[in-house]
């Protein structure tokens, strides 16, 4: 009775895999079909074994290649939109020219300087793959989801990532030359250091908490930008549009910010220590807590701006516009502010022990419980 029972579960158990097998089996016809006619909308080829076959400009839009062996394969200029590759083996496959838009991938690796130059990957998904030393020059990348990919030492140059997202990514040694950067979320994504972005189209967009220090930024639009918790400590930022941009808690100590324009940007908590932002436009920015210690501020426009409880300590201020700016609870405890322009501006309870005075333009000014007399030195200066 027991043998019976035993050979009745073997059998049992032969039919459940052989079913589960065949499940997992790519279609024959459909493989056929691939390999008479180079298309197969929509077809079959789970677990397919396709080595070093020439589909180029193949019509395979839909295709399923799950735990297909797809290494050496060459897709230049195929159609694979919507394809599914989950576990696929693509080392060495050639994706140049090839429509990808909306495929996905879930546990691919591909092989070190992968080829994907002027490739549609359009509102694809590639969460979590590895693309390390790819090649995505002129690559359609709108809307692609790469959280949390790795494309250390890859080229996106010319490439199209608006409104992609990239939060998470590793982006080391990444190359962004004249890249589209619009909207594109890249929270908490780390650029490693001495990120080039000089020639990168950006505007809009999430970096909060990403990784940018001796990033190289200029002449960038960065308006509206989400930077908060960012670190860009030690960075170039020439030139950038801050408008509007929100930087509360941001990084920037010991960074050259030269000529920046911070026109309603919010700043709450921004350090800005041993930061050089000579000429910056600061007018309208919202800097409440904004630690400038040691900071270059020379030539720079503070006019109208609210000055909460801000440190500038040791700070070089010559030749500022502080017009009508309002002053609380502030330190200029040895600051430089040498020819400084404070008319009509009003002080409530300001530090200003130690500072250097020389030629400063205090005209209409209002004082509340703030002592010019503690100043190092009050040469020349207007009342």
């Amino acid at each position: 009775m027991r043998s019976r029972l035993v050979q009745a579960c073997s059998f049992v158990a032969l039919i459940f895999f052989a079913m589960h097998t065949h499940a997992l089996a790519y279609d024959e016809r459909h493989l056929q079909q691939l390999l008479d006619t180079q298309e197969c909308t929509g077809c079959d080829l789970t677990n397919a074994e396709l080595f070093g076959t020439d589909l180029k400009g193949a019509m395979l839009a839909g295709a399923d290649f799950t735990g297909a062996k797809l290494g050496g394969v060459n897709f230049e200029g195929a159609d694979l939109s919507g394809a599914k590759f989950i576990e696929t083996d693509l080392t060495d496959a050639v994706f140049n020219g090839a429509n990808l838009s909306r495929a996905f991938f879930k546990d691919v690796t591909f092989d070190k300087g992968a080829r994907f130059k002027d490739v549609n990957l359009s509102y694809a998904i590639l969460t979590s793959v590895t693309l390390i030393g790819a090649s995505l020059v002129d690559a359609d990348l709108t809307g692609a989801g790469l959280k949390l990919a790795e494309l250390r030492d890859s080229d996106l140059s010319f490439a199209n990532l608006t409104q992609s997202n990239l939060s998470g990514a590793l982006l080391g040694n990444v190359k962004f030359y004249n890249t589209q950067l619009i909207n594109v979320d890249f929270s908490e994504a780390d650029f490693g250091f001495g990120a080039k972005l000089t020639d990168a189209k950006i505007a809009g967009g999430n970096f909060r908490g990403a990784r940018l220090v001796q990033a190289s930024i200029a002449n960038a639009d960065l308006s509206g930008v989400n930077l908060t918790n960012a670190d860009l400590s030690r960075s170039t930022l020439e030139k950038v549009d801050f408008t509007e941009a929100r930087l509360n808690f941001t990084n920037l100590k010991q960074a050259r910010i030269v000529a920046a324009k911070f026109d309603n940007a919010e700043l709450t908590n921004t350090y800005f220590i041993g930061a050089d932002l000579t000429g910056a436009v600061l007018n309208r920015a919202r800097l409440n807590k904004a630690n400038f210690v040691e900071a270059k501020l020379d030539d720079a426009d503070f006019s109208e701006a609210y000055l909460y409880n801000l440190l500038f300590t040791k700070a070089s201020l010559q030749n500022v516009n502080f017009k009508e700016a309002n002053f609380m609870g502030t330190s200029l405890r040895k600051a430089n502010l040498t020819n400084s322009d404070f008319t009509q501006a009003k002080f409530r309870k300001v530090d200003f022990s130690g500072a250097i005075l020389n030629g400063t333009n205090f005209s209409g000014a209002l004082f509340e419980e703030t002592d010019l007399n503690k100043a190092a030195s009050l040469e020349n200066i207007k009342r």
